[in-house]
């Protein structure tokens, strides 16, 4: 039965037990880590207080929005105010359970339509500092409860170690080409539709295998070193983890201002300074790649000033270099109506035309019936929302699905008019990349 309150206290404690080495160790699942490196920001949990689990559907969004709002509001918060009690989690990408891919390997199984936790346990740190928040349901003994769970915690981490985790036992294989003639199939497909005039943009997205993964904890520590721009994200939930580096900010929410990214149109890294200067131009000019991004654009904007969102003037097109892929990336952004929380804009705005396509409804019911992939979380909402139903959630790009030793890669390359198998290819194989050099690293 689930309690009818809860109580937190938070504590701040030394920052340097908040590391990733310090969070791997002993707890159980499901948890959750998150870490934006170059914001200095990182958030872990561990424990289950409470869980809202979704069912597949239009409404699983809106339904944890109104589950969050009734949590929050019989939530008694004590201690520090910089830090306090988070949901954790995210959101299939499609409404409805995708179909299963022909093997049964890494199924979606232990990660439902949608699932917000409230850790038992959450550590947080930010610009040098960090805090320890506890939950506990109330009671008469919840304070001195909540205060033994503190202490417990805190004593339990070790002092981060800025050092190489051991060498795994084996080394992950390459992945497994078999889908690559379907993606091609696929994208032959997706051209036609789009010719056809029935959808603008469609974004067809493929799937990998690879045998020997690493620890998950691991391929956290390798994806933060080498994409400190991005989030990166794990969600460890039963014999699954999901993880990976998320350059994509879906929105965001702080003091009522909105952000979000439109972030569509790639090309690789060039090998030395003068290809990567000229692979850069050929992006910032190239008329298929302006076009898949400029659909983004107007389709972000459209859904949050739908919603009320006061949106500000238009921002001006970036390049955003990762260390495999550069993308074309325009920030949008804005101030929430009063009331609107930020699993109101997710449930808006999800899928945008960066993972979905244009018109929307008709890229998801020809995905529905083309793309034969059980997405699950992949690109899909990930993040957390406080007390305050703000927060923050990323697309979940750039990840895998790990079960024992297997991993399952995603990537997808946005299809309109003009597009090339190969070329699509070549880009889904440059985003898998990401996801393989983790898994393979010293």
């Amino acid at each position: 039965m689930t309690p009818s309150r809860f109580v937190s206290l938070t504590r701040e404690i030394d920052p340097a037990l908040v590391g990733l080495d310090a969070l791997a160790q002993g707890h159980r699942t499901p948890a959750f880590y998150w870490e934006e490196p170059d914001s200095q920001f990182m958030l872990a949990g561990f424990g289950r207080a409470w869980e809202h689990v979704s069912e597949p559907g239009r409404g699983r969004i809106a339904s944890a929005s109104v589950a969050a709002a009734r949590l929050f509001s019989r939530m008694d918060q004590s201690g520090d105010g910089s830090a306090g009690p988070k949901l954790v989690g995210g959101f299939s990408f499609s409404a409805l359970r995708d179909p299963a891919p022909p093997d049964g390997a890494n199924r979606w199984d232990d990660f439902p339509a949608g699932s917000l936790v409230l850790p038992r346990l959450m550590l947080t740190r930010s610009s040098g500092q960090a805090w320890a928040t506890a939950v506990a349901p109330a009671g008469p003994d919840a304070a001195s409860d909540l205060r033994r769970a503190l202490d417990t915690a805190v004593k339990g981490l070790e002092p981060f170690a800025d050092e190489s985790r051991p060498e795994p036992s084996h080394r992950p294989g390459p992945p497994d080409p078999n889908g690559e003639e379907a993606f091609r199939s696929l994208v032959k497909q997706a051209v036609a539709e789009v010719e056809s005039g029935k959808l603008a943009k469609v974004v067809a997205a493929r799937s990998a295998h690879v045998g020997g993964a690493a620890d998950p904890w691991r391929i956290l520590d390798a994806l933060r070193r080498r994409y400190p721009s991005c989030v990166t994200y794990g969600v460890f939930r039963s014999d699954s983890v999901f993880l990976g580096a998320s350059p994509e900010l879906l929105v965001k929410v702080l003091s009522g201002r909105v952000t979000s990214s439109a972030l569509a149109g790639t090309v690789a890294r060039g090998g030395d300074e003068l290809s990567d200067a000229r692979l850069e131009d050929r992006l910032r000019h190239d008329p298929k790649e302006l076009a898949e991004h400029q659909y983004v654009v107007q389709g972000l904007r459209k859904a949050l000033h739908e919603i009320g969102v006061k949106l500000d003037a238009p921002q001006s097109l970036e390049i955003v270099k990762l260390a495999n892929v550069q993308h074309l990336a325009s920030a949008v952004s804005g101030r929430a109506p009063r009331g609107t929380g930020i699993l109101d804009l997710l449930s808006a705005v999800h899928p945008t035309p960066a993972v979905a396509g244009l018109p929307r409804s008709a890229a998801l019911e020809w995905l529905a019936a083309n793309e034969g992939l059980d997405r699950g979380w992949y690109a899909g909402p990930v993040g957390f929302v406080d007390s305050s139903l703000e927060g923050s959630f990323r697309v979940a790009l750039r990840c895998a699905l790990l079960r024992g030793d297997r991993a399952r890669l995603f990537a997808g390359a946005g299809i309109v008019a003009g597009s090339q198998p190969e070329r699509e290819l070549a880009e889904t194989t440059a985003k898998l990349r990401a996801m393989l050099d983790a898994l393979r690293a010293r």
